[in-house]
């Protein structure tokens, strides 16, 4: 018969098992809303409320986590960007409408998909959009195979994370390196309707401005 003390020595070693899993599952929840900006080696947490990221002009790296891209079960897990030069409208995007209604993310307005090295390029969702006709970048992961399937840097087998990586803007109708470019500051939206449920709701939207030095 096991003694009093050998059973409290294995309840409290289960309950710090579940204790530990627990803080797991609870960061990995916490990440799934999360969006990350990587430069040179170092990723930083995008701050929620409007957060300011400064970044050097050089090529970045937009992270996120989202669920495999599904088409046949009707699952269309996709990630929709807009990147502004416009601080006015940017405020105007807003939680509570319907993605349909939204100034950005209607259906059938994603950039389209031209060469891979043009699709690397950050278009602007309030430039003229003549020669590439749209208003924000799509991007998913695993599910579909054409230049919008983001590289997944890590799973756990329900959400990847993965990443949209920057190389240049596409200004005045060709492609502009970034380190060319004289923008200063960019204000970005992402939209992750994660329930599919066809609503902007506020753990759906997250809004950011990015200043380069």
């Amino acid at each position: 018969m096991l003694n009093k003390q050998y059973i409290s020595f294995i309840s409290f070693f289960c309950l710090i098992l579940l204790i530990i899993q627990a803080s797991i599952f609870a960061t990995e929840a916490q990440d799934i809303n999360d969006y990350f900006i990587y430069q040179d080696g170092y990723e930083q947490k995008v701050p929620v409320y409007n957060g300011v990221i400064n970044l050097q002009r050089e090529p970045f790296s937009i992270r996120f986590y989202n669920k495999k891209y599904n088409w046949d079960a009707k699952q269309p897990y996709v990630v929709k960007l807009s990147v502004l030069r416009d601080k006015s409208k940017w405020k105007k995007i807003e939680t509570g409408k319907k993605v349909e209604d939204s100034l950005f993310f209607q259906g059938g307005s994603a950039f389209a998909v031209t060469q891979d090295e043009n699709y690397n390029a950050l278009f602007f969702s309030d430039s003229d959009k003549a020669f590439i006709g749209g208003s924000h970048h799509l991007r998913y992961g695993e599910g579909k195979d054409d230049l919008r399937t983001a590289p997944i840097i890590k799973t756990d087998g329900v959400y990847d994370k993965m990443e949209f990586k920057i190389d240049a803007f596409f200004i005045a109708n060709k492609i502009v390196k970034i380190s060319d470019s004289n923008l200063s500051v960019l204000y970005f939206v992402a939209l992750n309707d994660k329930n599919l449920n066809g609503i902007i709701d506020e753990d759906d939207l997250i809004k950011f401005v990015i200043r380069f030095e």
